[in-house]
């Protein structure tokens, strides 16, 4: 039993971490009237309705949208950046966007429809750039279930213009998978002192994990490892392992880690295991 605590203690001490990467992408809008803009924000809120839970309604009903259904599985921070433009120089321009979206329950089911509004004043001979930045709305996760960032730009008087909009989101980027290779010599725990090796994802989400590749052995006679294991801890917070077979795909809902490792006492252990994890789409 002491050998064993021993072991986990030093698992944890000694496990790598590879972090799953953002990106950050600028991306033009998509409008239902052509540059240069020109709205009042006056009553732009009647009709909205807050119940109308139908997918693309609030692309429908704004005057704009993003479209990030093929760039993103989680979204972050989202900038709105635009160009303004006014004829009589000696006065401020200014600006208003409208954001669309919802927040996710904790049960996975959705939320009214809400929006959030940023403002913002600039003087500078008649021209300027205006950019604002949205971070934590709690409409994150409604993004990327809409597939669009809906959107409503608003001007301060008849003679400001927007003349330009784009946004710029960070998130973690839209793949097919991530391919991690477990190393036999490097990530065997036993006698040889491996170490595991941890993949940060989001918590909450499911995930599957599936062997794509091994040809990890360890003896002289080159038997293969024939399963991987990984730990991580359950929505409920208990400490959970589970073995990976080929041709055998296991879904999961973690706290937001992954720990993959092999077992063995042997010091001839060889080759790879190639595993691929995937994020699951929100049902």
């Amino acid at each position: 039993m002491r050998t064993f605590l021993l072991l986990f203690v030093f698992i944890i001490l000694k496990s790598s971490v590879v972090f799953a990467a953002q990106k950050t992408i600028t991306l033009k809008a998509t409008l239902k009237q052509d540059y240069p803009v020109n709205t009042s924000d006056k009553g732009f809120s009647k009709g909205f309705d807050m119940k109308n839970y139908t997918k693309g309604y609030l692309a429908e009903f704004a005057d704009g949208y993003i479209d990030v259904s093929e760039r993103f599985e989680s979204i972050d921070k989202v900038c709105v950046e635009a160009d303004l433009y006014k004829e009589d120089k000696r006065e401020f321009l200014s600006a208003t966007f409208v954001l669309f979206g919802y927040k996710m329950l904790s049960d996975g089911r959705r939320d009214i429809n809400l929006y959030q509004m940023t403002s913002g004043s600039y003087m500078s001979g008649g021209k300027s750039g205006f950019k604002n930045c949205y971070v934590d709305t709690g409409f994150e996760k409604s993004f990327i279930r809409e597939g669009k960032i809906a959107f409503s730009p608003f001007t301060s008087s008849k003679d400001t213009f927007i003349t330009d909009i784009k946004f710029t989101i960070t998130g973690e980027p839209k793949s097919r998978a991530k391919l991690l290779t477990i190393d036999a010599d490097s990530h065997t725990i036993g006698a040889n002192q491996g170490q595991m090796l941890s993949y940060l994802i989001e918590a909450g989400r499911k995930y599957e994990i599936k062997l794509v590749n091994n040809n990890a052995t360890h003896n002289r006679n080159r038997n293969i490892f024939k399963s991987l294991g990984v730990a991580f801890s359950d929505v409920n917070q208990n400490r959970v392992i589970r073995a990976v077979e080929f041709g055998k795909p296991l879904v999961v809902i973690t706290q937001g880690k992954l720990d993959f490792f092999l077992i063995g006492d042997e010091f001839e252990n060889m080759g790879r295991i190639d595993v691929s994890i995937k994020k699951l789409a929100l049902n």
